[in-house]
Order: structure tokens, then sequence, then C-alpha cells
């Protein structure tokens, strides 16, 4: 299972018929595992369940024997199998929940052994399966926050982004987090934001900017140079991404006085108007609200967008309003009122 989801990582075609005869297999072999295939068939269920109709059995087969095997996983195995079960909640997959508590109670042992990718994948599954209602004792997951500064200056882009999304994410939830570990991942941001792709560079400022809406101090470099890879990357990036960096770089501007990046708005503005009929209510709403935000700051209107921009975004917005929330809907409107006032304004001359 474990070769056949790496090839499809690769774009291979893979046979449907022996992925779903050894997924049955797994309910029958999983007792007889040994911890690294116990954690590689997992992984592997979670990587091929897009798209494969496999023996859900099998995946709570796996994560029974857990609960027997956990304390001979070596970090490698625990990261892996916590990936694994947070993909597969995500999906909606059962798995065995007193097995993951046994996995969980196994960080303190490994955590001084783990690697970059391997941290990253714990942190983010620590992440997904707090929002998951999951229980996460501080006490289990502090020692693998206390070695981020022992590992992150080692990070390659992707882990720096998804563990900085992962510490905001659960700082959004109300949750703990070390401070010393998120100064430690933030600070390799400007060392790596090179590398990032679109989704990097739009998850580290949305990250930033909610730690630092929740009152973490974030690297005002770091948000200058993914505001610089931006530029040259706002031409690959979807709506999502594109939405994400307006919200973020105008709670940055509010709350964190990070002078907004003007050109990095500009950048993602001109993809607007392509962009729009690819907007769902929730990025209508942050890209309106970022705005109006910058707005209020007192930028000057056209150099946050263009009159394309905002014609597309306001035509997209009487499409999915149906679909905004109450909390989302009076957000828009506000913000739109905002839009509506500075648009007056620059038409009489009275606003830049």
């Amino acid at each position: 299972l474990w070769a056949i989801a790496t090839l499809k990582e690769l774009g291979m075609d893979v046979d449907v018929v022996a992925v779903q005869a050894l997924s049955n297999a797994a309910q029958r072999t999983a007792g007889k595992m040994n911890p690294q295939n116990l954690s590689n068939t997992l992984w592997a269920f979670a990587k091929l369940k897009k798209g494969i109709d496999m023996d859900e059995a099998g995946v709570l087969a796996v994560s029974t024997e857990f609960a027997r095997r956990a304390g001979e996983m070596n970090p490698a195995d625990i990261s892996n199998a916590l990936w694994a079960v947070s993909d597969l909640a995500d999906k909606g997959v059962y798995v065995d929940v007193t097995g993951v508590r046994v996995v969980i109670k196994e960080l303190p042992r490994v955590a001084c052994e783990m690697q970059p990718q391997e941290l990253t994948r714990t942190v983010w599954a620590i992440a997904n399966l707090t929002a998951e209602g999951m229980d996460m004792p501080f006490a289990d997951v502090q020692p693998v926050y206390e070695e981020a500064p022992r590992v992150a200056s080692s990070m390659l882009s992707h882990d720096v982004s998804t563990t900085l999304w992962a510490m905001a994410k659960l700082k959004s939830m109300g949750v703990d987090v070390d401070v010393v570990a998120v100064r430690a991942v933030n600070d390799e941001v400007a060392r790596v934001a090179g590398d990032m792709d679109p989704w990097g560079l739009s998850v580290s400022l949305w990250a930033m900017a909610k730690l630092d809406t929740y009152g973490v101090d974030v690297d005002v470099w770091a948000v200058r140079a993914v505001g610089a890879e931006v530029v040259h990357m706002a031409s690959k990036m979807n709506a999502r991404y594109v939405s994400h960096v307006v919200w973020a770089t105008a709670k940055l501007s509010r709350h964190g006085g990070v002078h907004a990046d003007l050109a990095a708005l500009q950048a993602v503005g001109k993809e607007v108007s392509r962009l729009s009929s690819e907007m769902n209510a929730q990025d209508v709403t942050i890209t309106v609200s970022g705005w109006s935000q910058l707005l209020e700051l007192g930028h000057p209107v056209r150099s946050i967008y263009d009159s394309a921009a905002l014609h597309s975004v306001t035509g997209r917005a009487s499409e999915v309003v149906v679909l905004m929330s109450p909390f989302e809907r009076r957000v828009t409107k506000r913000a739109f009122e905002i839009i509506d006032r500075a648009e007056k304004m620059l038409a009489d001359g009275r606003l830049s």
C-alpha cells in the first residue's frame, strides 16, 4: 500500500482493484504489523482515500493496533501516524481514538529526536486533531514545541509555512502555543520566502496576521520578504490565496503596525478580475473586508484595488450573498459601505 500511495503521489495511475484488495487484507494482518508497517499503512490509506473506495474497517484495525505498539514507535512512525489520522479524520474516516491518544502520550519520548519534517507533520496533526475536537494535553504536546528552535533553521519552505499555519490555527482556537517556538519558526520565513509557492506565501501571511491579532509579535522582515515574493507569484495564485493576501495585509497593517505592501496589493489586485468567478462567499467577504480596512487606514484607493477588480468582486458578491452566513453578510455589507463612500469621495476629488 505504501508503495502504491507513493507512486500515486508521483502522478502515476494505480490499480484500484489492487488497492481495494490490499485495504481489505489490512484488517486481517494488522495484528502482525510492526510499528513502521502500521504507520506506513495508515499513511497510505490517507493518501489513497481520495478517489478510491477502500475498506474503512482496515483503517480502524490498523489504528487500533497503535495502543499496543505505540511505545515501540520512532519519531517518523509517530509523526506519520498522527498526520495520517488527522487527514483521515478530516475526510470523515473513523479511527480508533484510544490508539491515537496512546500515540500522543509518546510525544515527550520522541520529540527530541524529530527531524524538521517530522516536527512539521506532528504540529500540523495536533492543530487538525484539535479542530476535530480531540483533547490535546499541553504536557504531551509542549515537548514538540520546545524542539522547534532546534530544527527551525533546517526547515524547508513548506515546513516553515505549514508549521506557522498550524501554530496560528491553534492560537485562533484558544489553545496555548509556545511563543518561543512560534518566533523560532517565524524567524526563518525571510530565509525561505524565495522558495515558497503561492500556497506557502498566502498561508504564511495568513498565519502571521492571525498570530499578530492574538498578541504574538511577528517578524516585520518576514512579512516584507513574503510580500516581495507575492509580487512575482500573484499571477499563479487562485482566488483563495489572493483573498488571504488582501486580508492578511490589512490585519498586519491595522494591528501590527506593518506598512501595507502596496506593490503586493496591486499585484494581487490585478488578478482579482480574473479570479472573481472562482471566489466563494468567504473569499468575497475577506477580500472586501481587507480593502475596507486598508481604506480606513488612509491608503490611496487605487493603490488597494482598481475599478475592474471592484466591479468584478461586487458582481460576485451579488451571486454568493445567499451562501453567506449572517456574520459574513454583516461584514460584507459594512465593507461595501466603506468602499462606496471612498469611491464617491474619489469621484468628487476629495480623496486620492
